[in-house]
């Protein structure tokens, strides 16, 4: 059975910018998911891992940089029911990168390849030679990127719609792989538009639109010079929104996307009376990366 996930709160944001544009910012904390596997990595697992052992696949074969969220869920979950899990890292070991160590606890076997081999990742004759050497593994795509984990992000639209009956006009989500966005479009009502902020700098957005051709969504970039690089403006912003809100996020995913929605309303680009629904997606344990990585001392969950 797919597992159950603990149901997060939806938080008002008070902040003077938003009553001068009377805009309203609500934020789906699926940061508060209870348990090491919080945000949307477990929503988008859930219906990909859920019905393994009924189909004979003891293993778990899955994708990710040396400081990957999705790594770090796969292998919270792998330990949590008793999976075997299996890591391709793109880079070399560390011994002191906290995310390894994690998930080295954890039981995740882990597998370091060049990055001209992680770039085959997607490749069938590729995955047909990962198969071939682990016949047991259900491989899983970078990200937790497939169509089985839209059903899990629906789930999460249906859930908010109880919890916040009131008009929706914009969803906002960060935009990496895509498919958390993927599947808030498909929960999307009439009238309602999706923003996505991209944070990964020289995607392809032509090809990535062509995956949401019958549903409203507009991208807009938050990579501030590329996926994961250090900078000080989300660094600073971060700061400020934790003393403003008491909210912690994330400076790859979470707060380069809140910089970047913030930026539209200072430049008037969202309607006044706007009702915006925001996803905060977790990704706390990036934030204990980012530290080890760059030095700096953001603020990170009590229980992480």
């Amino acid at each position: 059975m797919p597992r159950h996930l603990s149901l997060s709160p939806i938080s008002h944001l008070i902040d003077p910018i938003l009553d001068q544009n009377r805009i309203n910012i609500y934020m789906k904390r699926d940061d508060l998911i209870a348990g090491a596997c919080q945000g949307n990595k477990m929503r988008k697992l859930k219906y990909q891992v859920g019905h393994l052992p009924k189909i004979n696949k003891p293993q778990i074969l899955t994708f990710g940089g040396a400081f990957s969220n999705h790594l770090y869920a796969v292998a919270a979950y792998g330990a949590e029911v008793g999976i075997e899990t299996i890591g391709i890292i793109r880079g070399e070991f560390d011994l002191a990168n906290p995310t390894l160590k994690k998930i080295r606890q954890w039981g995740m076997l882990l597998h370091f390849v060049s990055r001209s081999e992680y770039s085959q990742r997607n490749e069938p004759a590729y995955l047909r030679k990962l198969q071939e050497k682990f016949p047991f593994a259900h491989i899983i795509p970078e990200g937790g990127n497939h169509p089985d984990a839209y059903p899990g992000i629906i789930e999460m639209v249906n859930e908010i719609r109880v919890q916040h009956p009131e008009t929706i006009h914009y969803w906002v989500c960060p935009y990496g792989t895509g498919s958390t966005a993927a599947g808030i479009a498909r929960g999307l009502k009439k009238g309602e538009m999706l923003s996505a902020f991209v944070v990964l700098k020289g995607l392809k957005l032509a090809a990535e639109k062509a995956r949401f051709t019958s549903q409203p969504i507009t991208f807009h970039e938050a990579h501030y010079g590329g996926y994961a690089k250090r900078c000080k403006v989300i660094e600073d912003f971060i700061m400020e929104f934790h003393a403003r809100h008491d909210i912690i996020l994330d400076p790859i995913y979470t707060g380069r996307m809140m910089h970047a929605l913030y930026q539209q309303i200072h430049q008037n680009k969202i309607k006044p009376g706007s009702n915006i629904m925001v996803i905060h997606t977790g990704g706390y344990q990036g934030i204990i990366g980012y530290n080890y990585r760059f030095g700096t001392d953001l603020p990170v969950a009590k229980a992480h």
